[in-house]
């Protein structure tokens, strides 16, 4: 997934368009949905993101804070385009 577009619309608020393939996964199930994007460290050469499943969090938290990814929440408020099959 990598950000099409983004605009910071105050000082603590941010629209962020996403784009790329992985982006026909996503699943809109409802309204003010939320989801968590997770940021590598760009000097970090190794797969430090916790592995798609319930116990994501107890990994991500063993995990040292050099190698653990800033994670962050966003609110999905509309979709647009065709939804994954």
């Amino acid at each position: 997934m990598t950000v099409q577009a983004g605009e910071q619309t105050s000082p603590h608020f941010m629209t962020v368009t996403p784009g790329g393939d992985d982006v026909r996964h996503l699943q809109q199930t409802g309204f003010d949905q939320a989801g968590r994007l997770f940021f590598a460290d760009p000097a970090d050469d190794g797969d430090v993101f916790p592995p798609s499943s319930e116990r994501w969090i107890v990994q991500f938290t063993l995990q040292g804070g050099k190698r653990r990814p800033r994670v962050r929440t966003y609110t999905m408020r509309r979709f647009t385009g065709a939804p994954a099959s």
